[in-house]
């Protein structure tokens, strides 16, 4: 895993989570499912109760949970606080991250397990943790990467954030400020007008996009952290600011805004065109963010999520360390290090984000700290993969991202 170490609205948008759950592992991402962020009822504003949905539609499936008072001792926003921001869905881990607003707290939590409360995994504040941190410096925008990493940006894009997304504490890093490209000209994604609010999504080759809240689209290079402007969406209607985006399982970016509940609209990435997504039953939650395991550009529109095990993603991933990571795509041949697994019989598989298996190799470890090579061939594509390591009853013991270059 790559150390790296992350706003949507203005003042009277703003969100502070901290989120109690009753989540159960029927709750991980379905085909057709993502999970949204929304108020207790259609048209609310009190967005802290976190939702199952069906992005066909929109349609509410299950309520998970909903965001406690805040902490005491935290100055909060004045009628903002235990509300949510900033939420995205890890499929590998099965794990839902959010950012708390004010406060700028990463919490994680486990839909493996039922009645699942938050775990906080890392401090991302700008400021003095016990004040208020200004619109500017709020974090509200969020997703994670191709790279499998946790990527989140704060409203003034001064700072952008990466994170790891597995362990009790996560790794993180503060990458510092976006840049605006040469060709962006006034459409600045530092400007309030044009790039504060809205959401991330990313894409099959490590790019980013950002949906801003007035519905201008920016795409992110992680690597340079320029920002590259690319157009105004045609199609939303007057009143629509989004402020959640989600890839659906057809390649295209589902939105949402907070104070609009006639429903959800579809966006086309490549002509940034929008349209309405149906709401025949008028049962579409108002969404201040949305989520799903979804990249743009997939190959396949069917996507079947990964099947890990409760608990074979715990606290800690050190039971293997696997090199390099990334790995050359004309390389074929990635290290898996057995560091703490006991001795006996072993499967490592190579699956892709269809949840395919296209590498499986048999070893016996002996020994602590053995290193095996596995050879993945040609003919594979480049992009995220996960690593798993069964035991001989076919239990997974373990699992890491890893990606191809």
């Amino acid at each position: 895993m790559k150390t790296v170490t992350l706003r949507k609205f203005p003042t009277f948008f703003s969100f502070t989570c901290g989120i109690f759950l009753c989540c159960a592992a029927v709750a991980q991402q379905r085909q057709g499912n993502a999970y949204a962020v929304t108020a207790d009822t259609i048209g609310g504003l009190n967005w802290n109760v976190l939702r199952l949905i069906d992005m066909n539609d929109g349609a509410a499936v299950n309520r998970l949970g909903k965001a406690p008072a805040a902490a005491p001792g935290v100055q909060t926003a004045k009628n903002h606080a235990g509300k949510v921001a900033a939420c995205a869905f890890d499929n590998t881990t099965h794990r839902l991250f959010f950012a708390t607003m004010h406060t700028n707290e990463l919490y994680a939590v486990n839909l493996n397990s039922n009645n699942a409360a938050p775990i906080k995994v890392a401090d991302l504040r700008v400021n003095d943790p016990f004040i208020s941190h200004p619109e500017e410096n709020n974090i509200s925008r969020m997703v994670i990467g191709a790279d499998g990493n946790g990527y989140a940006l704060t409203n003034d894009a001064e700072h952008f954030f990466v994170f790891a997304t597995t362990g009790q504490q996560v790794q993180f890093r503060d990458l510092g400020s976006l840049k605006d490209a040469a060709t962006n000209g006034q459409n600045s994604i530092h400007s309030f007008c044009t790039g504060w609010g809205g959401d991330l999504v990313a894409d099959k080759y490590g790019y980013l996009y950002l949906v801003n809240l007035y519905n201008r689209v920016f795409k992110i290079d992680v690597n340079s952290l320029e920002a590259t402007y690319t157009g105004i969406i045609q199609g939303l209607p007057q009143g629509f600011y989004t402020n959640g985006a989600a890839v659906d399982d057809n390649g295209q970016v589902v939105l949402s805004c907070s104070t609009y509940k006639q429903g959800y609209f579809l966006l086309d990435m490549s002509s940034l065109k929008a349209t309405a997504i149906p709401n025949k039953r008028n049962d579409v939650f108002n969404a201040s963010d949305l989520a799903s395991a979804n990249l743009l550009f997939q190959d396949k529109k069917d996507i079947t999520p990964i099947a890990i095990t409760p608990g074979s993603m715990g606290a800690d991933s050190s039971n293997i360390n696997i090199w390099p990571n990334p790995v050359p795509l004309a390389g074929n041949t990635f290290n898996v290090a057995f560091n703490a697994l006991d001795k006996g019989d072993y499967i490592i598989q190579l699956v892709d984000m269809d949840g395919k298996v296209v590498v499986s190799k048999a070893v016996r470890v002996g020994s602590k700290r053995q290193t095996i090579a596995v050879n993945y061939g040609a003919g594979i594509s480049g992009g995220l993969y996960v690593v798993q390591v069964l035991n001989r009853n076919n239990v997974t013991q373990t699992a890491r991202k890893l990606f191809i270059l």
